[in-house]
């Protein structure tokens, strides 16, 4: 992770028993990515092209990412989803719903949360690209 706030999120995913699995730099653009898991739920922070991204997903299926800020909008029951946060809104939000967030992706509740986030994934899309994805 490239700055500050990174390093405060590493600290906690230390504490919250994560470990680094995964990481890789680019030597020319600076883009990374890297994937902190406990076994039950897997974290990637990545940048590319200077646009930094969380995105979480259950360890066990190996598959599909969840951005935060589906997640953020799932947890707040936010209406508009097309608005983009600042980076410190994303890294503020992380950590002051860390655990919750791990709830969401356990083995008991992640069918339900997959379906949450793949109905706000389409309805980010519709608000995104109104007239070219239909209801």
């Amino acid at each position: 992770m490239k700055n500050m706030l990174a390093s405060y999120i590493y600290k906690l995913l230390c504490t919250k028993s994560f470990e680094l699995v995964n990481h890789n730099t680019s030597k020319f653009f600076d883009d990374y990515f890297e994937i902190f898991t406990n076994g039950s739920v897997d974290i990637r922070f990545s940048s590319s092209k200077s646009y930094s991204t969380i995105d979480v997903r259950i360890a066990s299926e190996e598959a599909k990412w969840y951005d935060l800020a589906l997640i953020i909008a799932y947890l707040l029951s936010e209406k508009d989803l097309s608005k983009a946060k600042k980076s410190e809104e994303y890294f503020e939000f992380f950590n002051c719903y860390f655990d919750q967030i791990i709830e969401l992706f356990n083995e008991i509740n992640y069918s339900i949360t997959q379906e949450k986030l793949d109905e706000l994934g389409s309805e980010r899309a519709r608000q995104l690209f109104p007239g070219i994805i239909s209801q």
